[in-house]
């Protein structure tokens, strides 16, 4: 029996990840014969995320630092799985969609991103989807790659390339840097659509700074100037 990892970095998600969970399709996974595994990251939250993952049925795994990407990296350390699926803990991905993302990757795809079909009135967030047209724009342009959204939070991998990846970042770089790695390694990546729902309050991403830093990213990883830690979020 094949087994479906999910891992969901969260911090202070207490709102949400209930209902992050709760929209992971298990009952249909199981029926189509996978072993589901739920993990969630706890980036040291105070609001009782993790006691809520928790009663909800994940796994949790309690983050020794801080920051989005270290929290992806242990989490990559420590699940085991045939297939591995990210999303994010604030209930801005639809999980229910984890079916059509998984079909790509039994069928020959290494790696899937979930290219966002942004809601037609999401006006606030105009430069952070401006942000990352430029980012995808310059991934593209560097890694010769054809992909629509660089800084999606939901991935879904075969389970052996997350334990290849030598990932480094710990920030919202993290998404950028194994982009970059899956590329230059040759992997086989697809996209599947996938309706995005903007964070109530605002993302906790800065356009202009961790926009900055993804930038920066993408030109060390495509020039090779050696590794460099990532800035915690």
């Amino acid at each position: 029996m094949s087994t479906i990892g999910f891992i969901i970095p969260a911090l202070n998600e207490a709102r949400h990840i209930e209902r992050v969970i709760g929209r992971i399709p298990r009952s249909e996974l199981e029926q189509a014969g996978y072993r589901v595994r739920v993990m969630v990251v706890d980036g040291q939250s105070t609001d009782g995320t993790l006691e809520i993952a928790a009663r909800a049925g994940a796994e949790v795994l309690c983050q020794s630092g801080r920051g989005k990407g270290q929290a992806v990296r242990e989490a990559f350390q420590a699940i085991k799985a045939d297939y591995v699926f990210m999303l994010d803990g604030d209930d801005t991905y639809p999980g229910e969609l984890i079916p059509r993302m998984l079909e790509p990757l039994t069928d020959g795809v290494d790696v899937v991103m979930g290219q966002r079909v942004w809601p037609a009135r999401a006006n606030g967030d105009w430069l952070q989807r401006v942000g990352n047209r430029f980012l995808t724009g310059s991934a593209n342009v560097l890694f010769r790659t054809e992909i629509g959204d660089l800084c999606t939070g939901m991935w879904g991998f075969k389970g052996h390339v997350p334990r290849e990846l030598d990932l480094t970042a710990n920030g919202f770089d993290i998404e950028a840097e194994m982009f970059a790695q899956v590329a230059k390694s040759g992997l086989r990546i697809d996209e599947v659509p996938v309706p995005y729902r903007p964070r109530h309050g605002g993302s906790k991403l800065s356009p202009l700074r961790d926009g900055a830093r993804i930038f920066a990213r993408l030109v060390r990883e495509a020039f090779g100037f050696g590794k460099a830690r990532g800035t915690s979020k």
